[in-house]
């Protein structure tokens, strides 16, 4: 019995050392196990930061692709409204210079027209001259024939051959006359066709020249006007420095007279000891004096503020006049200024139309770069969904696999606890050891299968 007891202690303690070896193995398993998860878990959370990383870069490219393609968007819509204004103004210069260049047209035709009016009856003049002077010649011939005829019969008819002369003479003269008439008149129509052409001429040459001389014109305007307005305005000035010179000549005089009166006083004064019956008498003129003094003043008080008021009248007129004038000089400046800006619009419109053409391949060329930048960014776009779809399919992975090692963790410590208190309980020891085999044979089939 003795011997069977030891033996069952001996299988008792080996199987009690297995059973510390296997839970050993197994706590290795388990750091093992735990290591492992927590490399996986690093693993998992470097990719989740690093997904976030590439979300937030994408997001920002995004952000910024999306306000550089706003602004190229607003530069476009600005270059086109711009484009649309210069191709307005060059639309109205056209107009303009289409509308111009048909008055000087018409103008010319009616020259023209003139012109051939005038070259008619320059022609029919000399068909005229033509004839005329054919029938002359004709005539001419006849009358040498007559003179021929004459001459053989001289003796006869030496009467008839004088008057047939001075028949002749006379016929010249006409002739003569009529075609000094005729050539007047030819000369005459030639200087009218040259002075036709010449006014053509000047008439184009004017419409080329007539803005510059219209301002011309108006500048010298001006100036006639500044002087004209200056001549006006010293004539003013000296006609009240004149009146101040009289104001001040009566004030000299009554201040004079002031003095005289107060000397007189003075002398009345002295002698009031020596004329005391003449005392009412002259208080009578004293006060008789005064009044007038008080008149005096009175009106002179009142012709000064009636000059401060003309003057302050005129004073305004003038600021008035000068406004005015500045007024009018300022429309002249700013019409000036419209001419340089149309003739400069016109420089313009010729650069912008040089412009528009490698404007439009910029824009074109802007363009096909935007199209390639959204289909670009399209792209990382449907990257960046499939990267969050796996991040959240590798976070729901990792949350399952935390969960499946704790409940197997704690499946382990219940079943461990389970075997523990079988330990104590269970009479063969192979028995228990074929349990700790076959459930560590379990846990490491599971442990392979979650890896």
């Amino acid at each position: 019995m003795r011997s069977i007891q030891c033996a069952m202690t001996a299988e008792k303690n080996n199987a009690q050392e297995q059973c510390e070896a296997a839970t050993l193995r197994l706590l290795q398993t388990e750091e093992r196990w735990n290591k492992e998860l927590e490399k996986l878990k690093e693993s998992y959370e470097n990719q989740v930061k690093d997904l976030k990383y590439y979300l937030e870069e994408a997001e920002r490219s995004k952000n910024e692709k999306a306000s550089t393609i706003k602004e190229i968007w607003s530069v476009m819509n600005e270059k086109s409204t711009r484009v649309q204004e210069l191709e307005s103004k060059l639309q109205r210069f056209e107009s303009d210079m289409k509308q111009r260049q048909k008055d000087l047209q018409e103008k010319m035709e009616t020259e023209r027209k003139r012109a051939k009016e005038f070259e008619t009856k320059y022609q029919t003049l000399e068909a005229l001259y033509e004839n005329d002077r054919q029938k002359w010649l004709s005539e001419k011939d006849k009358c040498k024939m007559d003179i021929s005829e004459a001459r053989k019969h001289a003796e006869e008819l030496q009467g008839e051959v004088e008057k047939t002369k001075q028949a002749l003479d006379k016929k010249q003269s006409s002739w003569m006359k009529e075609r000094q008439n005729y050539d007047a008149k030819v000369k005459q129509l030639q200087s009218e066709i040259t002075n036709a052409e010449k006014k053509t001429s000047k008439i184009a040459s004017e419409l080329a020249n007539a803005e510059n001389q219209k301002l011309l014109n108006e500048i010298e305007s001006l100036k006639q006007e500044n002087t004209k307005d200056k001549e006006t305005f010293n004539d003013v000035e000296r006609e009240y420095k004149r009146k101040i010179s009289q104001v001040s000549g009566e004030l000299q005089n009554r201040c004079e007279e002031l003095e005289k009166l107060k000397s007189e006083l003075q002398l009345l004064h002295s002698r009031i000891s020596e004329q005391r019956q003449q005392l009412k008498d002259t208080r009578k003129q004293r006060d008789s004096l005064r009044e007038e003094l008080d008149r005096l003043r009175q009106t002179w008080s009142r012709e000064k503020s009636d000059l401060s008021h003309k003057m302050r009248q005129e004073e305004k007129v003038q600021q008035a006049e000068q406004q005015a004038l500045q007024l009018k000089y300022d429309s002249r400046i700013k019409l000036t200024q419209a001419r340089r800006e149309r003739d400069h619009y016109k420089e313009a419109v010729a650069n912008a139309e040089k412009k528009m053409a490698e404007i439009k391949k910029k824009c074109q060329k802007e363009v096909q770069e935007i199209k390639a930048t959204l289909a670009t960014f399209h792209d990382q776009s449907e990257t960046i969904e499939d990267m969050k779809l796996l991040y959240k399919n590798k976070e729901l992975e990792l949350k399952g696999a935390i969960k499946k090692f704790e409940t197997e963790s704690s499946l382990w410590n219940i079943e461990k606890n389970h075997l523990e208190s079988k330990l104590n309980q269970v009479s063969t020891p192979a028995a228990v050891f074929v349990c700790v085999k076959r459930r560590t044979s379990v846990i490491t089939s599971q442990f392979i299968f979650f890896i």
